[in-house]
């Protein structure tokens, strides 16, 4: 059984000579408890040394190391405790190094002790829903699907699962599927911007553009200062509908959450050609230019744009640097206006 927390009254920082295994462990829980984390590694520590065979100690100095970004040290300490005691379904060891091996992108590794964990705990949702998301890395949508159905089967709240269930419908194009995933998932977390954007960006794919606007506008609402990729995609759907004002509006928005973002000065650059502010659309490309240098389809539009004001040797440089960096379209823009 799982040790119940016991609360004592101790001095954390002192007294600690004649303490036993057992106290040791419980000052870990109580400086873990604190954030006192690396207090509670030195009190897991002392425990181990007095108890070499304590699989508990062992496995909440893993969770302290996790939360310590040691990824490498949390799945030893993990290791040791499954040695020690390879059966115990209440320490979820198997879980914790499953969830470590993923975060060092071993989703294989990641798959196996998930599966061990849920062998332990058949009805452990989230496990389920973790190994699904191993699956969806590896590329094994239908069996991550199978996954995600169980994890909500047992957690029928489980508004992660329905989310990550419809992002792998969404990559196998079984759109309404995935639409309908997200809007459980919506009713089930209103508050999940994630939740909206998904079904957002499906919504697109089908060409519903109206409906992807308000899915974007209400991920922004939700979540304003988590909203930089919603304010791109919402002005692409609005550069579909041939709203630029509206795009270029987007756009800036999300160059405020992005500053480096080449792609929304690029799309801007565009959005600003169609008002014909051809200038604007010069700057941008400029700027494009400046964040990722190697892009010759930006050196071809800016010359382009500066044909348009006239600037032809402006121009013909610019195509000839998108013609260097491999820009087939740049070569019959020199022939017809350079010679």
């Amino acid at each position: 059984m799982k040790r119940i927390f016991i609360v004592i009254v101790l001095f954390l920082s002192s007294f600690s000579y004649g303490q036993t295994a057992e106290e040791h462990y419980q000052s870990g829980l109580l400086k873990y408890k604190l954030r006192d984390i690396e207090g509670a590694i030195i009190e897991y520590n002392q425990a181990i040394e007095l108890n070499p065979k304590d699989s508990y100690a062992y496995n909440k100095r893993g969770l302290a190391k996790s939360h310590l970004q040691d990824n490498k040290g949390a799945i030893l300490d993990f290791t040791a405790a499954i040695e020690l005691n390879p059966n115990d379904r209440e320490m979820d060891a198997y879980y914790n190094r499953a969830y470590q091996l993923f975060d060092l992108q071993d989703f294989k590794g990641a798959i196996a002790d998930y599966t061990k964990a849920i062998e332990l705990n058949p009805q452990d949702s989230q496990a389920y829903s973790e190994r699904g998301l191993a699956k969806k890395n590896i590329e094994d949508y239908y069996g991550a699907i199978a996954d995600y159905s169980y994890a909500i089967q047992f957690n029928p709240n489980n508004s992660t699962a329905y989310n990550d269930r419809g992002l792998v419908k969404s990559k196998l194009k079984d759109y309404q599927g995935s639409i309908a995933d997200y809007s459980v998932a919506i009713e089930l977390n209103p508050t999940d911007n994630r939740n909206y954007f998904n079904r957002a960006n499906t919504k697109y794919a089908l060409q519903d553009y109206q409906g992807a606007i308000v899915d974007y506008s209400k991920s922004i609402e939700v979540n304003p200062t988590d909203s930089g990729l919603a304010y791109f995609y919402r002005a692409i759907v609005k550069s579909e509908l041939k709203n630029y004002p509206g795009a270029v509006d987007d756009f800036t928005k999300s160059i405020e959450f992005f500053p480096d973002s080449s792609g929304a000065y690029y799309n801007r650059a565009i959005a600003k050609g169609k008002m014909n502010d051809l200038q604007g659309e010069i700057n941008d490309f400029s700027k494009t230019i400046e964040l990722s240098p190697e892009d010759g389809e930006a050196y071809l539009k800016r010359g382009n744009a500066n044909l348009n004001l006239n600037q032809k040797e402006g121009a013909c440089l610019d195509w000839s640097k998108a013609m260097e960096l491999g820009n087939e379209d740049a070569n019959k823009k020199i022939k017809e206006n350079c010679n």
